[in-house]
């Protein structure tokens, strides 16, 4: 299953094969719309100008639910930018946040959610504000540097912030922004730190 919004996230329109798999329910080839998983939501767009009403993982394919019917075949898959572009500048600034609380404070990221105003992240311990502060001024930094945020697979020498166990090395895919965060990952983000604009913790 090729996820386009891993390796070439700034396609946000495209042609893809769609297959039924249940009332209003189809699977694309390939796949260019993120899935509610990970603590990001769903994209939003169309298909064939049929509206995306939700896109969830089911038994291991990203499956789109549309409001309104399309046969098998091939359509115009359009996911709408601004929404894409939100919630993937929050994800990638998440990267950030918990990279630099990781290597700095000695922080452990427990818990993400990326929210469709705001995004939170759950540290393993209380922190005081002057070290928010701090990792603020820090992830302002890696985003002033502009530094390019990489999918890789397969990557051993990578942190992962939640159980991995059971699962092929060749099938995680890692996201790597310099030398401030190698994470896996299943979000989508955007191509450089730059383009997440300003983080406010």
């Amino acid at each position: 299953m090729k996820r386009l919004y891993w390796t070439n996230p700034e396609v946000y329109e495209t042609e893809v094969e769609i297959k039924c798999v249940g009332e209003n329910r189809v699977t694309t080839d390939p796949v260019v719309f993120h899935p509610d998983e990970g603590g990001q939501p769903a994209d939003k767009g169309t298909v064939g100008g049929v509206d995306v009403v939700d896109v969830q993982v089911v038994e291991g394919k990203v499956v789109l639910t549309l409001d309104g019917t399309l046969g098998d075949g091939k359509h115009r898959a359009c996911v709408d930018k601004g929404h894409r572009l939100y919630s993937a500048r929050q994800h990638t600034a998440q990267h950030i946040i918990s990279g630099v609380a990781a290597a700095k404070f000695g922080l452990e990221t427990v818990g993400v959610h990326i929210g469709l105003e705001s995004c939170t992240v759950d540290f393993d311990r209380k922190i005081e504000w002057e070290t928010a502060a701090e990792i603020e001024r820090l992830a302002m930094e890696v985003i002033g540097e502009n530094v390019p945020v990489e999918t890789v697979f397969g990557d051993e020498d990578v942190r992962s912030r939640f159980d991995l166990s059971g699962v092929d090395a060749d099938v995680i895919r890692v996201v790597r922004i310099g030398g401030y965060d190698a994470s896996a990952c299943c979000g989508a983000h955007v191509g450089r730190t730059g383009d997440i604009g300003t983080i406010r913790i």
